[in-house]
């Protein structure tokens, strides 16, 4: 038990002169500069396009040895059709709906190449032809077909 005060002891005074420490750099700076400021520079950003962030997606492995609803041996989920529609909202969305589309044609290339299949499905949430949802939408935008 004596051991452990000893420890606890220690270890306070270590933060305590840690923090003294920084405390002291701290007001040696601002003494030094004559201020405190944490402002950063002005930045531009007129030119700023967004981001892409990636979308999670869930990967089901079910083995053919194993029995699953839809007797699938493997699932990718998406996730909503609506990350790969573009909406009129949204500036710029049809451009990144359609890296998302590339990107989901391409992953079905690479497994169809790398995997034997019997068959694919392309199922949505909605319970909708996604093709015909995409198509319709994509009127909507200006009637790009």
């Amino acid at each position: 038990m004596a051991a452990n005060g000893v420890e606890t002891k220690t270890r306070d005074a270590a933060a305590f002169a840690l923090l003294a420490t920084l405390s002291a750099g701290i007001l040696i700076g601002s003494v030094l500069t004559r201020s405190v400021s944490a402002k950063g520079q002005a930045v531009d950003s007129s030119d700023a396009r967004p981001l892409s962030v990636p979308a999670p997606v869930t990967l089901s492995c079910f083995g053919s040895q194993f029995e699953n609803e839809s007797d699938d041996d493997l699932r990718i989920d998406f996730g909503l059709d609506s990350k790969f529609l573009p909406s009129p909202d949204v500036e710029g969305s049809l451009r990144i709906q359609q890296s998302n589309l590339r990107s989901l044609l391409y992953l079905g290339a690479q497994i169809e190449k790398n995997l034997p299949l019997e068959r694919r499905l392309l199922w949505s949430e909605s319970g909708a032809n996604f093709a015909e949802v995409l198509e319709e939408t994509l009127e909507q935008l200006g009637g790009i077909t």
